[in-house]
């Protein structure tokens, strides 16, 4: 599977994880996979594998782009940030190591690839600039056979082919433009880069290379759109097979691409292809999405061109990479470990815990691996969310009796906490003592969201806590574990002369981490969620009423499909306006609640202008995907939902979508607040836990280390005004990424802050004052009732009044 953009964009983009409805058993003994909460907690030993980079392998700045096992021999291209590859070839266990420089001297990415038996190499590659956002720049490719070399060459392009007359022609290469744009629309476009499919023989000679644009469709090619190749399998059969938006093609350089089956064929128009691996001369495992299945992994049989029944044993959502060994062996990885697929018993048993054996990230990764044995792999590993520092390393399977005993210390989170997990992992690596195990009810029960949650907060509750717990997202349940005794009050540790008291948070912090004057919680990090508009259309205005919004819109001649961004339906503006509005109607101290006031009925009414699901705008035009930043530049989108994780978030917004002044502007309230809010992991400690001191050095640690590992903006004051103070700078030039400008097309960069623009940003965000707050059960009573109004079945103060009833009960029933 094909990763596009930074790593920093794909923190951004984390997925979003959907997971399959079960009924709810006894508290903390409800199982998936066989696993109970009381297991979770526990370090299993049977899953332990240690890390060993293979030092002398790579060059500094270089990581691993793909790795193979063909034959005997480990096979890895690598990249680097200066754009020079090679190609490394040595045995297992390090020994032999034999390199050659491969493509053109910069500049050349190798985004997946696959082998044949004899060792010539079939390659996507991009070249040019890679700091391009929206670039290729990460793959998971999976396939790990090997066979029979293809005796095809590029000079033997078959003229009479007309989607494939020129494939065989190498394109003519055009290399990326050294000088800089800043944002001033100049046209890079045709200097940025290309795909390529490029063969190379067992001594990295190029003996092919085929320009990929060539194959895009006819009348899209002079729009920017790409033909990709994923997942190159290599097969003595059928050749080199490949997964394209059109579905399992096979591939060459005489004929380009050749269907085998078409994707509606597996997942119909509107599904994915996601991965695929080969198992044996005639079939593969594919993974699909599509309908409400969830990921799909099944036997695709390509001499019947024919996908057999679902897999069983895979969860829904697991976001699997697969990889085989030399003896037929299926193995399955995400960021929770490693899987050996059991085909008799149609299920997967996890043989490697990455959080366990302290490998990663300790959240979200995608990893190239190749299995030597059940018992030993080899990897490209990251040690954090940035990807800072990627190792190729020899991971092997401890004796358990080896395993060293250390005092655990757990913590507990509803969802995979990649930052904190990054954290952890540099705790657990540097500690022989104590080790942080992370429990994710995500992983624990294979449930709904509000199945988790419940879940979550019953085991809090019932004295089942772990010693840190993850409390993001709701007030509510914070006020209710305070009131319960189950947090410990941190303020003693946070005042001067207490172990922590040399921490400055940023003010507006400080007081969002209190309850009723006292600190139970901690933040890290964060990032800024509000409404901009043009200050054109605000006539000097920073706060609006739900009327003032409305004429903006209506007076602006914008449709309300598009008024305030894509998929803005009735239920989905429902949805997002209600995460920042529930502490406006919900007195969560007091237990009380005031739905059926004259606020909410506007509300309603609001959120009633919005379209219904079928007839959302989807961000289309002329059946083409548009980036939302166009509608905002061209004034279809009046008030822009943004999201500030650092600085220079707002010079995008400002160069790119708005393109002249801007306001934030918050939410549209009567109360003349601007309504926006800082949303990020926030963590609490069991006032139970029996390991206080370490925990708070934990901590310490967290808010203090120099190399921040968390996303977004700091909470701690000094690295703030640090980020506003670099904001300002000029990037050197080989630092800059390029943006796709939304209307021209054209590739530019970004203009740093003003000194202005980055007071203006700094002063706005010690302005805000709230958190998103999040009830999961508030937030059904108030969809489920909504609908009759949207639907038009009762009225908008009818629906108020029931929302108040149940709400009012359910506050009671909690308190």
């Amino acid at each position: 599977m094909r990763k596009v953009g930074t790593v920093k964009s794909t923190v951004c983009s984390i997925l979003v994880l959907l997971l399959c409805v079960t009924s709810i058993t006894a508290c903390g003994k409800k199982k998936n996979n066989g696993v109970s909460l009381e297991e979770a907690k526990k370090i299993d030993k049977n899953v332990i594998f240690k890390q060993e980079d293979m030092e002398g392998i790579l060059e500094p700045g270089e990581e691993a782009a793909v790795i193979k096992c063909v034959g005997d021999k480990i096979k890895v291209f690598t990249r680097s940030d200066m754009g020079k590859c090679r190609l490394i070839t040595f045995n297992p266990d390090g020994s032999d190591v034999q390199s050659v420089d491969v493509g053109s001297e910069k500049n050349f990415y190798v985004i997946n690839g696959s082998f044949d038996k004899d060792g010539n190499a079939y390659l996507d590659v991009y070249e040019g600039k890679r700091n391009i956002e929206g670039m290729p720049d990460d793959t998971e490719d999976s396939e790990s056979g090997a066979a029979d070399e293809a005796s095809l060459d590029a000079s033997s392009a078959d003229s009479s082919n007309t989607d494939a007359s020129s494939a065989g022609t190498s394109a003519e290469e055009t290399p990326a433009d050294e000088s800089q744009s800043s944002g001033d629309g100049e046209d890079r476009a045709s200097e940025d880069g290309k795909n390529y499919f490029v063969k190379l023989d067992p001594s990295g000679k190029e003996i092919a290379k085929v320009d990929l644009a060539q194959f895009a469709p006819k009348d899209n090619q002079d729009e920017g759109v790409e033909f990709n190749i994923n997942n190159l399998t290599w097969t003595e059969k059928y050749g080199l097979i490949c997964l394209t938006e059109e579905g399992v093609q096979t591939f060459d350089e005489k004929n380009g691409p050749q269907m085998l089956i078409e994707k509606k064929k597996i997942c119909g128009e509107d599904g994915w292809i996601d991965n695929l691996i080969k198992l044996s001369e005639n079939e593969m495992i594919i993974s699909y999405y599509g309908g409400d299945d969830g990921e799909v992994n099944a036997i695709l049989d390509l001499d019947k061109k024919e996908v057999g029944k679902p897999l069983e044993g895979f969860d829904k959502y697991g976001n699997y990479t697969f990889f085989s060994d030399n003896a037929g062996n299926l193995f399955a990885s995400n960021d929770s470990g490693v899987y050996k697929y059991d085909f008799k018993g149609s299920k997967l048993n996890k043989i490697l815990d990455f959080k366990d054996s302290n490998i990663g990230t300790g959240g979200y990764m995608w990893l190239e691996m190749v299995a030597i044995s059940d018992t030993e792999f080899i990897a490209s590993i990251p040690e954090d969310e940035q990807y800072s520092k990627v190792s190729l390393a020899r991971l092997t399977k401890v004796n358990p009796e080896d395993v060293a005993d250390k005092t655990v210390i757990t913590l507990m989170s509803e969802w995979n906490d990649s930052e904190i997990g990054t954290a952890i992992m540099k705790f657990n690596r540097s500690n022989d003592k104590y080790q942080i195990k992370m429990i994710n009810y995500n992983e624990l029960y294979s449930d709904d969201w509000e199945t988790i949650e419940k879940q979550f907060n019953l085991d809090i509750t019932s004295g089942k806590a772990a010693d840190i717990i993850s409390v993001s997202g709701s007030e509510a349940a914070i006020r209710k574990y305070v009131d319960k005794g189950i947090l410990m009050d941190l303020t003693p540790a946070f005042e001067k002369g207490g172990p922590l008291g040399d921490i400055e948070f940023l003010p507006n912090v400080a007081e969002m981490m209190k309850v009723d004057g006292k600190t139970y919680t901690f933040m890290p990090s964060f990032y800024v969620n509000s409404y901009a508009a043009k200050s054109k259309f605000l006539n000097g205005k920073t706060t609006l009423t739900f009327k003032e919004w409305q004429d903006i819109i209506e007076n602006s001649g914008a449709n309300y499909d598009l008024a305030m961004g894509t998929y803005n339906s009735k239920e989905n503006m429902g949805a997002t306006l209600w995460s920042s509005y529930g502490d406006i109607f919900v007195d969560w101290k007091n237990k009380k609640c005031n739905f059926n006031s004259p606020d909410f009925i506007e509300y309603l009414n609001f959120v009633n202008k919005f379209p219904d699901e079928e007839h959302q705008n989807e961000g289309k035009e002329n059946g083409e995907w548009v980036d939302d930043d166009k509608f905002v530049a061209e004034d279809k989108t009046i008030f822009y939902r943004t999201f500030f994780s650092d600085p220079g978030d707002y010079a995008r917004y400002k160069q790119l979508a708005f393109r002249e002044d801007f306001e934030m502007v918050g939410l549209p309230n009567n109360s003349g607040e601007n309504l926006a809010s800082l949303d990020g992991s926030m963590f609490a400690v069991n006032n139970k836990t029996e390991h206080k001191d370490v925990i708070l050095d934990l901590i310490k640690g967290i808010l203090t280390d120099e190399k921040d590992s968390w996303y977004g903006f700091p909470t701690i004051k000094p690295k703030f005004e640090a980020q506003f103070q670099e904001a300002t700078k000029e990037k050197p030039k080989d630092d800059q990424t390029y943006w796709v400008d939304p209307v021209t097309g054209k590739h530019v960069t970004i203009k740093p802050l003003s000194e202005e623009e980055a007071k203006k940003l700094h002063d706005y965000i010690l302005s805000i004052n709230k958190l998103d707050c999040y009830d999961e059960e508030i937030n059904n009573i108030v969809q489920e009732e909504t609908g009759a109004f949207f639907g038009g079945q009762k009225t908008a103060e009818q629906v108020a009044e029931v929302i108040q009833n149940r709400v009012t009960t359910y506050l009671n029933e909690n308190s």
